[in-house]
């Protein structure tokens, strides 16, 4: 139903996001075959940012950031291996992570998403992970996947919950999400993002705007840590989200 409240901007989204395809994702994936890489993630960050910003606009989100983003953005350039560890209530906060965050990366998705023309090939040029969580074999050999990005310096996005809450409370973590951390012993950076279901699934109408509020947290090293102590990091950064998440200002 919240599609319907939106339906003004979905043509105009639409219409961007497939512009942004025929001159951005899908000439940034045949550079990247064809061996040029950094102009491909160049390619790929710039339309990136800016369909995510475009929708953000379109729908009314008007975004607040707390934090050391000029860090953040530095740490994610460098090509250290970082995994960012955010809450998941909205379609939108990829679009946040990646528009007004501006933080080139690819995330887990689900494997049935593979197979939606143009969507597809935009996830590949990202460097999503399709991920079939009804098959552990395949499952083990995505999360291999997104640990061998973060190893190559690119930055992945987790959202622990393993869906999108749809009551904008933050759903238990599922620990398992963390093996993409610690199996490349990247640092965590926790992200947390309150308000962006006002923008579009709890829209009550079309043309209002809403507020949305991200923090970003201070990082928490893996590197050399075992699996005790990985369970130690995994419990503070779901406290961390959580109750930064009640703390702040700001709708569900």
């Amino acid at each position: 139903m919240y599609l319907l409240k939106v339906f003004w901007a979905i043509p105009l989204v639409v219409l961007l996001f497939a512009v942004s395809f025929i001159v951005g994702f899908l000439p940034a994936l045949i550079l990247r075959v064809l061996g040029a890489k950094k102009l491909s993630d160049e390619i790929v960050k710039f339309h990136g940012a800016f369909i995510s910003d475009v929708a953000l606009v379109f729908f009314g989100c008007k975004v607040h950031i707390q934090g050391d983003l000029q860090g953040l953005k530095k740490l994610t350039s460098s090509g250290q291996r970082v995994c960012l560890v955010a809450n998941h209530t909205s379609m939108l906060d990829i679009p946040i992570v990646l528009g007004s965050l501006c933080v080139p990366c690819g995330f887990i998705t689900k494997q049935t998403f593979k197979f939606f023309p143009v969507f597809n090939v935009i996830c590949y040029a990202m460097r999503c992970v399709f991920i079939d969580r009804k098959n552990t074999k395949r499952g083990v050999q995505a999360i291999k996947a997104g640990v061998e990005n973060i190893k190559k310096g690119h930055t992945m996005l987790i959202f622990p919950e393993g869906h999108r809450s749809k009551t904008g409370e933050i759903n238990p973590f599922l620990r398992g999400a963390f093996r993409l951390a610690s199996m490349s012993e990247a640092a965590i950076v926790p992200i947390v993002i309150k308000g962006a279901r006002r923008a579009l699934e709890d829209k009550k109408h079309p043309f209002s705007g809403s507020e949305c509020y991200v923090q970003i947290g201070e990082l928490y090293e893996t590197k050399g840590l075992d699996r005790f102590q990985m369970s130690e990091v995994i419990d503070k950064v779901e406290y961390y989200i959580q109750s930064e998440y009640h703390a702040m200002k700001g709708d569900v």
